[in-house]
């Protein structure tokens, strides 16, 4: 959510980008970039940026907490491509590295793989033994199925479930065995998820066996990912009020401004001189 000085006349940022302000809810791998590329792109001031987070921890589920005496809790992580993650890859490209400032995040994940390649040798296994599946195990009918269902529009697939869509025999491939257990699809989950995944990652089908094309951080993607960019966030002023929990959203009539939502559509106007804000609500033990 941003709230900018606008002209009453058209509703355009009056004075620069140092009048703009953005208040994010959650402090989550979105927000955190929300704020990144506000500040690059959007030429906000950091100053002006505020994330509420309601834990004590940022990165939402990339969150990780703990030491080697007691232990760690990291309750998120990915396994990246560079082919789908290209967006995460920029934001990471212009935030410096925690072991080497002189070097981007982007550049530490490159190196670190380069280094580290992923290979695994052993994707399925029956009873205790290592399955071939160096053959993807689909008919023609299983082939067939897949292209519609990578070709069917979204409106049509509706509320059908994966299984509505393919014959049982789909269900014993070594190519569905290795998709659910790689991104935790069930048959009865939705149809319009799974083709999104098949567009996704249909790249990874020729080293689907072999898991090559996962690219992996050196840390675990809190310490890799999340600190990284917070430390970042931090030193370009943006304020991080942690253990806050956002509690209501108001309009409030106004002549000095105006709220944009993420879209930056503005609240209707009843009149061109007229403007409105949004006031958030939270509470935080620290009365801040």
């Amino acid at each position: 959510m941003v709230r900018a000085r606008t002209n009453a006349a058209n509703g355009a940022p009056q004075g620069g980008r140092e009048s703009t302000k953005a208040y994010l809810v959650g402090s989550g791998i979105a927000s955190l970039a929300a704020a990144a590329y506000l500040i690059r792109d959007g030429g906000l001031l950091g100053k002006n940026i505020t994330v509420f987070e309601e834990g004590g921890t940022a990165g939402g589920s990339l969150d990780g907490e703990g030491a080697a005496e007691r232990g760690y809790v990291i309750r998120g992580g990915r396994m990246f491509t560079y082919e789908a993650y290209t967006c995460l890859f920029d934001l990471l490209s212009f935030i410096p590295s925690l072991s080497n400032p002189e070097k981007s995040v982007s550049d530490e994940v490159y190196a670190f793989n380069d280094e580290i390649k992923g290979h695994s040798r052993a994707r399925l296994l029956r009873k205790g033994k290592k399955l071939d599946v160096s053959s993807l195990g689909l008919s023609n009918r299983d082939r067939l199925e897949l292209i519609e269902l990578m070709a069917a529009p979204e409106s049509m697939l509706g509320a059908r479930r994966i299984q509505d869509h393919f014959n049982p025999s789909f269900f014993k491939t070594n190519f569905w065995y290795m998709w659910c257990t790689t991104f935790a699809f069930q048959p009865w989950h939705s149809a319009v998820e799974c083709k999104r995944y098949l567009h996704r990652f249909i790249q990874e089908f020729p080293r689907f066996a072999t898991l090559a094309g996962v690219r992996r951080t050196p840390y675990n993607q809190y310490d890799s990912i999340v600190l990284p960019v917070t430390r970042w966030l931090e030193g370009q002023g943006v304020q991080f009020l942690m253990n806050s929990q956002v509690t209501d959203l108001d309009f409030k009539h106004t002549q000095t401004a105006n709220v944009w939502n993420a879209s930056t559509t503005c609240a209707t106007r009843p009149a061109p001189s007229s403007t409105w804000s949004r006031v958030i609500s939270y509470s935080s033990p620290t009365g801040r």
